[in-house]
């Protein structure tokens, strides 16, 4: 008779009684009407289980029936009920020495809890899931942090999809140049710092160029630099290594990288703005993949004795044409308009095909040569340019802002409709998004490369006042609209989205946090397909890298931070302070709001921490509470840390109570209501580093009572390989 399991994913496979006919049996006494976790300690003599605060419930002397029997990678090793196999995680093996931890998720109805062993031909269990166990885990194997950083909007492409998986660029807090790709496959994240510290400032996030042969060439230049920047991926869609930095000096400074590569001329552009006024876009070409390059190029100058700000928006169908939209800067100068222009075999056209100039020798070109798109003139509103797409006529289409004032910000939709422009406003946007002396930073607007039909932008919402993100649809060339809110009752602002060139699910992509100004931002990249790329935590404040299993927190105030929120749970991590100055020390908190920043002198938001140190006179570590920044101390422990070690701190919290071990010693216990629910945070608080190994958050509960462990020969035990 054939016996049928069940699979994690719910389908049956045959199954086959397991190699040795023996198991751990422990009786549940109490049947839970809730899951829970439990730690379960083979060692050399016996068997003990823990639940999550720590306390033992039972423990038999079994074990030595147990190392005679197990494989030695563990990989044998099935934990079940009376109902079949429960998901598990081995915390530690240690074969040689006899020692194993393993924690399971015992299930609502479980009158047993058991474990088999003893199957040669056993491999690794897929019921073996530390995330399936705990309410989150994270060993920081993989990159579970949330991206971050920053980017203005007129260098592009800034995000691409290609071979299975996005690409996108940022300018992180740091000033560091970050290349980040999501597989939609696996969802695995992974990052590459392509220049560290290059310059704090939202104007140097990077361009990214796919080439023929799948390799990425990335560019970057600081905000009114001195050099051209660029780095190819040693393989094709990967971006683990890299060559060496490339590095070409320019004439006079330049900003915004925009590379286009175009096939029938085998030739890669790199179009930047330039000049001592910032009035100028030039240009540089290859035609050996990068190796060399052309001199520059001035393709566009605005002639003035004072600094005018001169804006491009670019383009391409990746074969033979390159299209262009222009506008100065609305703070700089009155009734700034729109225009347009392109380039097709070594010319430059107006919209309905006129001749403007031949390249290069017709060059620069001004902006009376140039279609006009919008007359700021005629109408005595200035407008400010966002984006630029191509539809399935190959004609134009852009999207650009209009400030009836600087709190009324406009989006506006021009399309060539073969003899004409037609222009329409979409929506009004509300006002500005910087916080010093930007007025004319709209949230922003971009279109959907794919369909320039739909568009996405940030706007105001009006009944909160935050920015959010919408997506509109036209289906009459932009005369009406429908519109669809795709994030709301945000506590920061969503801004600055960028459509996905080539998309698949991801489509589009946008910052979110805290934006002050083009060199004062705090902000994480979201996106509309799964929020935040399926990670388990968003960096609130300055540096959080991660190498080798290891999270660095580094820096006043530097953690990360929980994208879920939870009331009733149980913190454990492992974590290292490498300071032994006073008041350096490492945060645990917990029930915290977005606004909770644990950072010396810059408290602020609400929340309870638990800070661990190595030199506080007698103590080590204490329980606090932030009310809107004021801190109040609830209670001290007395043990020390030290700083050449890890340490385990785990803490408690249920209702009015809070518990904080240390190494296993419980330190604190004390009660206090202040806050009921929020997220969980880990960061250092002044200088130095705190290391940080594993998180694991177990659900604060011991629904079950057990008897002790014995061994038992199973009637039916079976399970798939």
């Amino acid at each position: 008779m054939a016996i049928y399991v069940r699979k994690p994913d719910g389908s049956y496979v045959e199954g086959k009684l397991w190699g040795y006919e023996a198991y751990i049996h422990i009786p549940v006494t109490t049947i839970p009407s809730e899951y829970a976790q439990y730690k379960i300690v083979i060692d050399s003599t016996n068997v003990s289980v823990y639940n999550a605060e720590g306390n033992l419930k039972t423990q038999g002397a079994v074990a030595n029936n147990f190392w005679k029997n197990v494989k030695s990678d563990g990989s044998d090793i099935r934990v079940f009920n009376q109902n079949g196999q429960l998901y598990f995680w081995i915390e530690e093996w240690d074969y040689s020495n006899k020692k194993a931890v393993i924690w399971v998720k015992l299930e609502a109805g479980s009158s047993e809890l058991n474990i088999a062993y003893g199957n040669p031909s056993a491999t690794k269990s897929d019921y073996e899931d530390a995330n399936q166990v705990f309410e989150l885990f994270d060993d920081f194997e993989g990159f579970n942090i949330e991206p971050s950083g920053a980017w203005c909007w007129f260098q592009d492409p800034r995000a691409v999809y290609a071979n299975g998986k996005t690409f996108f660029g940022t300018v992180n807090s740091n000033g560091d140049i970050v290349i980040y790709s999501y597989d939609h496959s696996s969802k695995v994240l992974n990052s590459y710092i392509l220049h560290s510290a290059l310059q704090v400032d939202d104007h140097v996030a990077p361009a990214i160029l796919i080439l023929p042969d799948g390799r990425l060439m990335v560019f970057y230049t600081k905000h009114n630099g001195n050099y051209l920047y660029y780095r190819v991926s040693k393989n094709p869609y990967d971006i683990s290594s890299w060559d060496a930095e490339q590095s070409i000096s320019m004439p006079e400074q330049i900003t915004y990288p925009n590379p286009v590569y175009l096939s029938k001329e085998d030739r890669i552009y790199v179009f930047f703005r330039m000049g001592t006024y910032l009035n100028k876009w030039a240009y540089i070409y290859s035609d050996d993949g990068g190796n060399t390059w052309s001199n520059v190029i001035t393709l566009f100058e605005y002639p003035t004795s004072e600094t005018k700000h001169q804006y491009m928006k670019i383009i391409s169908n990746g074969v033979d044409k390159i299209y262009f939209t222009h506008s100065g800067h609305p703070q700089m100068e009155s009734n700034t308009s729109v225009y347009f222009f392109y380039y097709y075999n070594g010319s430059l056209y107006k919209a309905d095909g006129t001749k403007i100039a031949d390249v290069p020798t017709g060059l620069p070109i001004s902006r009376a040569d140039m279609d006009l798109v919008y007359d700021a003139n005629a109408s005595g509103i200035s407008a400010w340019i966002w984006d630029i797409a191509i539809d399935e006529n190959s004609y134009p289409v852009i999207v650009f802002a209009t400030f009836p004032s600087t709190s009324d910000h406009r989006y506006n939709y021009a399309r060539w409709n073969g003899t004409a422009w037609e222009i329409h406003e979409i929506t009004s946007a509300g006002g500005y998004i910087d916080g010093s002396d930007q007025p004319y930073y709209s949230g922003g607007i971009t279109i959907d490369k794919e369909n320039p039909n739909t568009v996405y932008f940030s706007k105001q919402d009006p009944n909160t006042n935050q920015f959010e993100i919408y997506k509109g649809t036209t289906t009459d060339g932009g005369s009406t609209w429908s519109f669809e809110q795709l994030t709301s009752n945000s506590a920061n602002k969503n801004v600055r989205p960028v459509a996905v060139r080539n998309h698949a699910e991801i489509k589009v992509l946008w910052m979110y946090g805290v934006y002050n100004a083009y060199t004062n931002y705090s902000t994480v990249i979201r996106n509309d397909w799964d929020g935040n790329f399926n990670v388990k935590w968003q960096v609130v404040k300055d540096t959080a890298t991660v190498s080798n299993g290891i999270v660095v927190l580094s820096g006043t105030g530097a953690s990360i931070r929980s994208l879920q929120t939870f009331d009733n749970a149980i913190i454990e991590t492992k974590i290292k302070i490498t300071s032994t100055e006073q008041y350096d020390h490492g945060i645990i908190a917990y029930r915290g709001d977005e606004n909770l920043d644990i950072s010396a002198g810059g408290e602020a938001g609400n929340g309870y921490t638990v800070w661990v140190q190595s030199n506080y006179y007698d103590q080590s570590l204490g329980l606090r509470k932030f009310v809107d920044g004021s801190i109040t101390d609830i209670q001290l422990g007395t043990s020390k840390v030290d700083t050449t070690q890890w340490h385990t701190v785990r803490v408690a919290f249920s209702g009015d109570k809070h518990k904080v071990w240390l190494d296993d010693n419980l330190e604190i216990d004390a009660t206090d209501t202040e806050f009921a629910s929020g997220y969980i945070q880990i960061g250092n608080r002044r200088d130095g580093e705190t290391h940080v190994d594993w998180v694991k958050v177990l659900k604060y509960a011991d629904p079950a009572d057990f008897g002790s462990p014995s061994i038992k020969k199973p009637k039916y035990l079976a399970f798939f390989f």
